[in-house]
This record gives C-alpha cells, sequence and structure tokens, in this order.
C-alpha cells in the first residue's frame, strides 16, 4: 500500500512540475498556428515559432512578422513583447502578447497595444498536431474565446 501511495505521489508531483514549465512545454512543441479575432471583427492567421528567449511570429494574412521578447514567465503565462519588423504598415509595430495553457497543448493568445485594453484573442494550435484550415482554426478560436474585448459598434 506504501508503495502504491508513493507512486501516486510522484505521479502528481511529476504532473505538477510539468505544468509548471509551461514555457518547456511550448519549446518542445515549438511551432504553433491560430486564427485572431480583433476588438473589430476582423481575423487573420497566426504562426509562432518558440525560441528559447521568445518567439519569432507571422501574420501571414496580414502580411507582417516579427518578434517575440519573452519579459515574464510565470506557471500560468508567458509575457512577450512584440515588436513587427517585417510588414510594418500592415500591422501594429509594438505591442503587448501573453500566452496561456489550455487543453490539449493549445494556448490562448492575447494581444494588447502597450498593455492597454485587449485587442486580440486567438487558439493557438500546435503545428503537427492536428491539421486544420482556416476556418477550423477560426472556428476553433470562436468557441473557446471571452469576446469582452469586442468594440460595441461590432454589434451595431
Amino acid at each position: 500500500m506504501k508503495l502504491v501511495l508513493a507512486l501516486i505521489g510522484a505521479l502528481f508531483t511529476a504532473i505538477a512540475a510539468q505544468a509548471g514549465d509551461l514555457h518547456g512545454q511550448m519549446l518542445a512543441q515549438a511551432r504553433y498556428s491560430g486564427v485572431g479575432w480583433q476588438a473589430d471583427g476582423s481575423h487573420w492567421s497566426i504562426e509562432v515559432l518558440i525560441t528559447e528567449k521568445g518567439a519569432q511570429v507571422a501574420y501571414p494574412s496580414a502580411a507582417c512578422s516579427g518578434q517575440w521578447t519573452l519579459i515574464n514567465r510565470t506557471p500560468e503565462r508567458l509575457d512577450f513583447m512584440e515588436q513587427i519588423t517585417d510588414g510594418i504598415e500592415e500591422c501594429i509595430p509594438l505591442g503587448a502578447v501573453t500566452l496561456e495553457p489550455m487543453a490539449d497543448s493549445r494556448l490562448l493568445y492575447t494581444f494588447r497595444e502597450h498593455q492597454a485594453a485587449v485587442l486580440a484573442r486567438a487558439v493557438l494550435v500546435p503545428l503537427g498536431a492536428e491539421r486544420l484550415d482556416y476556418m477550423q482554426r477560426l472556428r476553433l478560436t470562436l468557441d473557446n474565446i471571452d469576446f469582452d474585448y469586442l468594440l460595441p459598434e461590432y454589434f451595431e
């Protein structure tokens, strides 16, 4: 009985340790994709490659890309500063991105300009885990995010 309890305790400790290393889990998955839903109701594709110090990000349907620099790390979330370097006229050049874990190795992406109000959200899926087309990724986002950030004129 003591052996069974010890094994169960070790299993829960390993699960807790794994859950506490969100950045490590993201590095293991490395590539994510999704479709973002913006406060004005527009949407766009996003592709992310996680690195040790941040990430490379591309918004293919918006024709821009850039870098994320990791600025804060907790077991529940990662905070990045986003700087667009290519296609700067098409996207907001600087912003704050937060990634939070969801079920099935998915991530909740939240974008803010200068730590202000939420401007966009997305559900990011590990690339290779699920082969989803644009509309499937959009539906995944729409089914799993809160719309508390949408602009009032979107509902008119």
